[in-house]
């Protein structure tokens, strides 16, 4: 359970359900794994080429695969030791920090890669901080994760 009391569990999936109907998904489904830095940073190594730990992942299924009676949209992987250290750091609570990790890769799912430049990280920036107020949580919370892009 990486730490995560059943009250920060519970408050983790509240936050969780606000975040994606605040995406206006409908029907389309994603599933969320948290895990340790081991097993990020092979994600990241495999996929991504880089060979060290990070915070969040997204796999993206372009047409999205049936399961069951739902589309599924694809993936996202937090590293939960990571997102502890993050939150200590900025001086929130862990459980912001996972949802704000949660937003980021949903946005990533969504299409918005602020990879590509200042105006697409503009863009992502202003749909996490929209999805993240839609949940209750304070939207400049997106801001300190785009500062360390």
């Amino acid at each position: 359970n990486y730490g995560l009391s059943k009250r920060s569990w519970r408050r983790f999936r509240d936050g969780a359900a606000k975040v994606r109907a605040a995406s206006r998904l409908g029907d389309i489904g994603f599933s969320v794994a948290l895990m340790g830095r081991k097993d990020i940073q092979e994600l990241n190594r495999i996929y991504r080429g880089k060979d060290f730990p990070t915070d969040v992942l997204s796999f993206c299924y372009a047409d999205g695969a049936a399961v069951g009676h739902r589309k599924h949209f694809g993936d996202i992987a937090i590293a939960v030791p990571v997102a502890k250290e993050q939150a200590r750091h900025l001086g929130h609570h862990f459980v912001e920090e996972l949802l704000v990790l949660l937003t980021h890769g949903l946005a990533h799912l969504v299409g918005c890669y602020h990879e590509r430049g200042k105006r697409e990280l503009l863009l992502q920036l202003q749909i996490e901080m929209s999805w993240l107020d839609a949940a209750g949580l304070d939207p400049e919370l997106a801001l300190a994760l785009a500062a360390r892009l």
